[in-house]
């Protein structure tokens, strides 16, 4: 079996390694460590097959991503690989201790992850634990592979939007999508950023002339939060749109 660690999660990673070092039963698992496209982790068979794909977030990256809209692009990329949600796993990684008024909205998030989306839930105290949970998960599938998965095949309908993005982008491409991903595809740019510069400019042509022009043409655009908020974009996707676009 391998379990197949981003590149991003050196802590996960190390903590891994001692585990694999001082547990007899999980010394002939192969735990690899490179970038992935989606997910954080994923746990692989002897053939390549993906059998679990795992996105980690502490309690804080929670609350960051669903402030700044990263949560629901990143919820929608992973219902649209052909991987069945259910064994699609959110690792919540930390305490809820010490949220005042952010509790609800994290306990909310992570139903919603549950019930509307389909994905599966644990809960993890620290990356140590966090650690272990994978370990076992991926010894656990060596131990019993002869057992099927409760979704051992399955059809899944296409989502047809812009932040559904497979691993192979180009069968969601069209033209109506194609500046969206394209924004995507610079850092810091999530799709709320991106629907905002694309109804504003129609077209990467048009996008790139302005800048030209003007530099600053971005700089008065703002977008509606949740609560019904106008904020401007965020300065840092400024910088990376005009150093890519320039």
């Amino acid at each position: 079996m391998k379990l197949i660690i981003d590149s991003r999660e050196t802590k996960l990673y190390e903590e891994c390694l001692k585990l694999k070092q001082n547990i007899d039963n999980y010394k002939k698992i192969n735990i690899e460590y490179k970038s992935l496209d989606l997910g954080d982790i994923i746990i692989k068979d002897d053939d390549d097959n993906e059998k679990i794909i795992i996105e980690r977030k502490t309690v804080n990256d929670l609350i960051s991503s669903i402030s700044d809209g990263r949560y629901n692009e990143q919820s929608f990329r992973l219902s649209g690989i052909e991987h069945e949600n259910h064994n699609i796993i959110y690792l919540i990684e930390g305490t809820l201790k010490n949220l005042t008024s952010q509790k609800q909205m994290v306990y909310s998030s992570i139903f919603s992850i549950n019930y509307y989306k389909g994905f599966s839930v644990h809960r993890s105290d620290n990356v140590s634990e966090s650690a272990y949970i994978l370990m076992n998960m991926t010894y656990k599938i060596e131990k019993e592979k002869e057992k099927i998965s409760y979704y051992p095949k399955g059809e899944r309908e296409e989502k047809d939007y812009v932040s559904v993005i497979k691993k192979k982008k180009n069968e969601n491409i069209s033209k109506d999508n194609f500046m969206n991903i394209v924004l995507c595809q610079v850092p810091s740019v999530n799709e709320v950023t991106a629907n905002v510069i694309s109804k504003q400019f129609l077209d990467i042509y048009n996008l790139i002339n302005c800048l030209k022009e003007n530099e600053n043409c971005l700089d008065s655009l703002t977008y509606t939060t949740s609560k019904n908020q106008a904020r401007k974009i965020n300065k840092t996707c400024i910088k990376n749109i005009k150093e890519f676009f320039l």
